[in-house]
């Protein structure tokens, strides 16, 4: 025998009103009522699996979003929407909820190294925004807490982290995706994030990501969510704020030609390396990788090859190019003794390292300007670009 709404409004009806419980901040806020109330719950429950229809029981997927819905959720959903808004307006909820069709997700990328003051948006689709401008749904509400700085990070200025993300409308499907569209925005998040990098004074990680319903209708529903990390990626604990003068620089990374964007991929994620680093030996190898998958074409005699060809790109004289080609010479003594363990943590090696960098870094902005592999033919034999 079917139940009805009318049924269902009867047991809701015994539940009393408050005001100080908001039932929309999610799923394990509305466990609380239950808790209070597990009696009713078992009547709602024993309501909703014969409802005409509401008995919905399975998986929603939008994407990587997903609403588990059965009636032993739907019961404490239920049961909280209705502490607050009233039975009729509560099951209005959740028939809105079964009916889903499609859902704004919000794709979010925890981003450790930098900060904004405004939102900055990208050709890719993907904005950089501060926490501030994200809402509340509980995910975001979670890592909030955990990003807050202390008093010591505020007054030193040393916290730099902020959200990358894309909101999608996604259709409804009860398989969950075998290829997920977020897989694509994390790319896409992090072409920006290494476009950053063209930027001095930038190296920004990603550190968490997540996705969220943007409805706070659905937000109610949703009965458990969880976090993907990248380990590799540690905090950064220095960076700076992102300015819109930053963008067209970052802009140039996805647009190269794919096959030079592989070098500079693996140059740009060194470099970033590199800037997080802390000892001159851990910056000496990472800027040395970044100098070889740019500047080499083979294992034969490479550290002259990368100095030479270096010098000729930076360097407008004569003389500039020779000292280029002294400071990349260098800097792979700097890497090569630090390989085989000698301390280049004292002496000159620190203003090798620091020289570097610089150069390094107007070098990876000549070639993004360029956006095409290196011709080094033209470069060993005429000296030019």
């Amino acid at each position: 025998m079917h139940t009805t709404d009318d049924d269902l409004h009867e047991i809701l009806e015994r539940l009393p009103t408050s005001t100080s419980f908001i039932s929309y901040n999610g799923f394990a806020d509305a466990t609380n009522v239950a808790r209070s109330h597990s009696e009713l719950i078992e009547e709602i429950i024993k309501c909703l699996s014969p409802h005409h229809d509401l008995s919905y029981e399975g998986q929603m997927f939008f994407d990587v979003g997903q609403l588990h819905i059965q009636p032993y959720t739907g019961a404490i959903s239920l049961a909280a929407c209705a502490v607050t808004r009233g039975p009729r307006r509560a099951i209005e909820w959740y028939r809105g909820v079964v009916n889903t069709d499609s859902a704004q997700i919000r794709h979010v990328g925890l981003v450790s190294g930098l900060s904004v003051k405004e939102r900055l948006n990208f050709s890719n689709g993907i904005s950089i925004v501060a926490y501030d401008e994200v809402g509340n749904s509980p995910q975001a509400d979670f890592y909030r807490s955990l990003s807050k700085p202390n008093p010591f990070q505020n007054v030193l200025g040393t916290h730099f982290n902020a959200l990358a993300c894309r909101d999608i409308r996604h259709q409804k499907t009860e398989k969950q995706p075998e290829h997920p569209v977020n897989h694509e925005i994390v790319s896409e998040i992090e072409e920006v994030l290494l476009g950053c990098i063209l930027n001095k004074g930038l190296a920004p990680a990603l550190t968490l990501r997540w996705t969220e319903f943007l409805d706070p209708e659905l937000q109610a529903a949703e009965v458990g969510w969880g976090t993907c990390g990248f380990p590799q990626e540690a905090p950064v604990s220095s960076g700076r704020v992102l300015q819109p003068d930053d963008i067209p620089k970052i802009e140039l990374f996805p647009a190269m030609e794919p096959k030079f964007k592989g070098k500079m991929r693996v140059a740009l994620s060194r470099v970033g390396l590199a800037r997080r680093k802390y000892t001159s030996a851990n910056k000496a190898i990472e800027y040395s990788i970044a100098l070889e998958s740019l500047l080499s074409d083979g294992n034969t005699e490479m550290t002259h090859k990368i100095a030479t060809r270096a010098a000729i790109i930076l360097g407008k004289s004569h003389d500039e190019r020779v000292r280029y080609r002294s400071l990349i010479k260098k800097l792979y003594r700097v890497r090569s003794l630090a390989v085989h363990g000698e301390d280049v943590s004292e002496g000159n090696y620190f203003h090798v390292i620091k020289e570097s960098e610089e150069a390094i870094s107007d070098l990876l902005l000549i070639a993004a300007k360029r956006g095409r592999e290196f011709d080094f033919d033209q470069l060993d034999l005429s000296g030019e670009l």
